[in-house]
């Protein structure tokens, strides 16, 4: 053979172009087929090798994987069509009728080029096999089918090329080659190939099963969400928007503190500032309350959604994408500046990229007791990238709002025998302790739902957890109970405190607002002279601790609450400089203006006649109101009354779940009465009846028709959070 290589080459490349004759012997090729030639021949030929080079496993796998390819492009296409009809629809017709005609022309040419060059019997056979190039590029024909006929075609591709030259295949080689180095749209930068995507999805699996205990991160958070509402779907949707809201750049802790703040100012009516950035994250959850919108924005809306699908009151119309924050790409392995992390946000592209790698890699992880999706991957994939950087245990990555919301809760002290200047059954004042729980048991019927939630914190849209029985300790034992929901907190910093509220955590006005209203309106259905309710800080300077807490894993006992009266009374404190009130975990002791000394004195002896582990300790903030029951100002609980009416939410709120309370309580009380020949006056009997009846605005007319004042005298706050409306007024 004469000629250098490179002489060859040059040779081949000035091959004649085909002639019309060319195409024209091409097109009868394709028409009249030598048998040998045939599709079916060569797609036999091209089907034996697929079968006898394959597993079952792979068989099986790859038929899977084309159906989810299908899958996948209907529901992209189908959200691309709903953003943009028109648009979208030309696009997705020219995609699907006119540019696959592109590889049957290729391979029409082909063959006429063969013809060109003096292989007759390749461009024989590969104008025979134009019709199987048509069949398999129909628009998005998935399956085991078109991926046999593609083999075929590339086999009659590659029987006619073995025959051509080599600088035709170099060519072709090169230019796929050129083709292959451009950057993959939406990929970490240096992406380009096939190959490099198989190990990055490889290395997120990994990274998913090392972080499995937290796969299951959404589930229980939105489950939780449900919980607190009560069932509420419409009001569920709102929490999750503003978790998604308060989320950026948050751990799961400030989070959920964020978020409570921003819901209790939201349901209050009032001005929404919470967040780390505030004045973006503020806007973003009133209109969310406000519009009955939705969180919006790339990671914030599938945010929201995730955890609605986790707790079942996801709006099915939305299609359920993954969550792509700084964590999960990093997963992903999206580089950061100067070798450092990822830090940012992820561009359309990008989010459009890791979706279809997450729904690539879900096929491939481990069986598990549940299903895995989307989100169960992501949040499996955002633990494990947070445990590989040593900002978690993984003991930790299952830790979620679920976990969280009960350390945001406030309790709302409540018992059931009535107070003492109200004239409501007096005779249970001396009654036996039997007969006065049954009555509290009664009571709670109404009040307190199947799961143990307090009903009327749940109807002002209160963040509503279980309550806890847990005896009255004031003066005596009574039967008594906690109701708990959450309640957000203020930083007080350095110049805010005040001779109530030292530096620290304090309850936010809102909340405090919000506890108030609850309070009051069970104060009023259920005839107490006072009401009260606090939260417990423990995150606080050790100087600005007022309580202790003794702990016995459960709340204290009757015999144990006896026990600490006693030692009051023998130490001489004043009972009104304190206060005993029961929690989760034992009892909670706060000091109102007791010398520390003789405070500590109290605490210890406490602790060891109790039985107590080491006393935990916090700033106990707390509200007090009282009601003149006894006094015209206060004969239809006007106190409580106008702490409801400070707010026309507390007063919608009031409307919808106080009337079908009070005629409950109403049958309840004049039963237990009648049973028990105690009295029952006529004015408590007419207050809940009007209640039951019109709400606040029939118990307004009831008190202005028996000529009594509106209003009481509305003080004995113990918390001094006047300052802080003050302050911040």
């Amino acid at each position: 053979m004469t000629g250098s290589v490179s002489s060859r080459k040059k040779n081949a490349t000035r091959a004649r172009k085909p002639s019309t004759g060319d195409y024209l012997t091409t097109l009868k090729d394709m028409l009249v087929v030598n048998p040998r030639n045939s599709p079916a021949a060569t797609l036999g030929g091209a089907a034996y090798d697929y079968v006898t080079k394959s597993t079952p496993q792979s068989v099986v796998r790859d038929i899977t994987e084309s159906a989810e390819d299908a899958g996948d492009w209907l529901r992209r296409e189908g959200k691309l069509i709903r953003a943009a009809p028109i648009t979208e629809t030309l696009r997705l017709l020219k995609a699907g009728y006119i540019d696959p005609l592109a590889e049957p022309f290729r391979v029409f040419k082909q063959a006429a080029t063969e013809r060109a060059r003096g292989n007759e019997s390749g461009g024989a056979k590969l104008a025979a096999m134009v019709p199987l190039a048509v069949a398999g590029v129909l628009p998005q024909g998935r399956g085991a089918g078109k991926l046999a006929t593609k083999a075929g075609v590339e086999a009659a591709e590659t029987a006619a090329t073995k025959a051509a030259t080599k600088t035709a295949t170099k060519t072709a080689t090169k230019t796929a080659t050129k083709a292959s180095a451009k950057q993959i749209p939406g990929a970490p930068q240096g992406v380009k190939t096939p190959a490099q995507e198989a190990a990055i999805r490889e290395n997120y699996r990994q990274t998913v099963e090392k972080g499995k205990q937290g796969a299951l991160w959404y589930d229980d958070s939105g489950k939780a969400i449900m919980s607190h509402t009560g069932e509420n779907p419409d009001m569920a949707r709102k929490v999750s928007g503003n978790f998604a809201v308060t989320s950026s750049s948050t751990g799961v802790k400030p989070n959920t503190g964020f978020t409570v703040k921003g819901h209790n100012q939201a349901i209050s009516g009032d001005p929404v500032n919470t967040g780390r950035f505030p004045t973006a994250m503020s806007a973003g959850i009133e209109d969310v309350y406000n519009t009955n919108g939705v969180a919006t924005g790339l990671k914030r809306g599938p945010f929201e959604q995730q955890l609605a699908i986790g707790g079942g009151f996801a709006d099915p119309s939305i299609d359920p994408r993954a969550v792509h924050d700084i964590w999960d790409m990093r997963a992903l392995q999206y580089p950061g500046k100067n070798g450092k992390p990822f830090e940012g946000t992820a561009t359309a592209a990008q989010h459009r990229w890791m979706d279809d790698q997450l729904n690539q890699i879900i096929p491939t992880l481990s069986e598990q007791p549940f299903p895995w999706t989307t989100g169960r991957t992501q949040a499996a994939g955002w633990s494990g990238a947070k445990i590989n950087s040593g900002e978690i245990q993984p003991g930790e990555a299952a830790y979620s709002y679920a976990d969280d919301l009960p350390r945001h809760y406030g309790q709302g002290s409540r018992e059931t025998v009535f107070g003492s200047n109200t004239g409501i059954m007096p005779e249970l004042l001396d009654a036996s302790y039997a007969a006065r729980q049954d009555l509290d048991e009664r009571v709670a019927e109404t009040m307190y739902d199947q799961a143990n939630r307090d009903r009327i914190a749940l109807g002002f849209g209160a963040l509503t957890g279980p309550h806890f029985q847990g005896p009255g300790i004031y003066e005596g034992i009574n039967p008594g109970r906690q109701a708990q929901y959450a309640v957000g907190a203020d930083t007080i910093k350095k110049g805010m405190e005040s001779d109530y509220v030292p530096v620290g955590k304090a309850i936010d006005p809102s909340s405090m607002n919000l506890m108030k209203a609850i309070e009051s309106t069970y104060g009023l259905l259920t005839g107490q002279k006072a009401v009260a309710g606090h939260r417990m800080f423990d995150d606080v300077p050790a100087a600005s601790r007022n309580a202790r807490e003794l702990l016995f894993g459960r709340p204290v006992s009757n015999d144990q609450a006896q026990v600490m009266l006693d030692l009051q009374s023998s130490l001489g404190l004043d009972p009104d400089a304190m206060a005993i009130v029961p929690s989760p975990q034992g009892v909670r002791v706060a000091n109102f203006g007791i010398d520390p000394d003789l405070f500590k004195k109290y605490i210890d002896a406490a602790a060891n006649e109790t039985g107590s582990a080491k006393p935990g300790a916090g700033f106990f903030h707390g509200m007090y109101e009282e009601n003149p029951w006894d006094a015209d100002a206060g004969r239809y609980g006007q106190s409580y009354l106008d702490i409801i009416g400070a707010r026309p939410e507390y007063v919608s709120s009031f409307d919808r779940v106080a009337p079908e309370l009070a005629a409950r309580l109403r049958d309840t009380y004049r039963g237990f009465a009648k049973e028990n020949q105690m009295t029952m006056p006529e004015y408590f009997d007419e207050l809940l009846g009007a209640v039951a009846g019109g709400g606040e605005k029939e118990l307004r007319d009831l008190i202005r028709k028996r000529g009594y004042a509106e209003g009481g005298a509305v003080d004995g706050v113990v918390s001094g959070l006047q300052h802080l409306l003050e302050k911040y007024a």
